[in-house]
C-alpha cells in the first residue's frame, strides 16, 4: 500500500512537472525534415521524441528479456532431463563383475 501511494505521488509530480515545462516552453519552431519542412510547438516535438525513445527502449528491453526467457525455459527443460537420469542411475542395481 505504502508502495502505491509512493508511486501515485511520484506520477503525480512528474505530470506537474511536465505540465509546468509544457508552459514555458510554447513556443512554435521550424522544423526541416529530409522532404520538407513543418511549423511544430517545441513541446509537441520534445513529447513525440520521448514516446518514441521510450517505445523504442522498451521494444529492445523486451526483445532482450524474451531471449532470456527462452534460455531459462531451455535451462529448465534440460535439469528436468538430468534429475530424470540421475534418478533412473540411483535406482539402477548395481553389477559387479569381478
Amino acid at each position: 500500500m505504502v508502495r502505491l501511494l509512493i508511486a501515485i505521488i511520484l506520477l503525480l509530480a512528474a505530470f506537474g512537472l511536465a505540465f509546468m515545462f509544457a508552459n514555458q516552453n510554447d513556443q512554435t519552431i521550424q522544423l526541416n525534415y529530409l522532404f520538407g519542412e513543418a511549423s511544430v510547438q517545441l513541446v509537441l516535438l520534445i513529447t513525440v521524441c520521448l514516446a518514441l525513445g521510450l517505445i523504442i527502449g522498451l521494444s529492445m528491453s523486451s526483445l532482450s528479456l524474451l531471449k532470456t526467457k527462452t534460455q531459462l525455459k531451455n535451462t529448465k527443460r534440460k535439469l528436468v532431463k538430468a534429475e530424470q537420469e540421475l534418478n533412473n542411475l540411483r535406482t539402477m542395481p548395481i553389477k559387479e563383475d569381478l
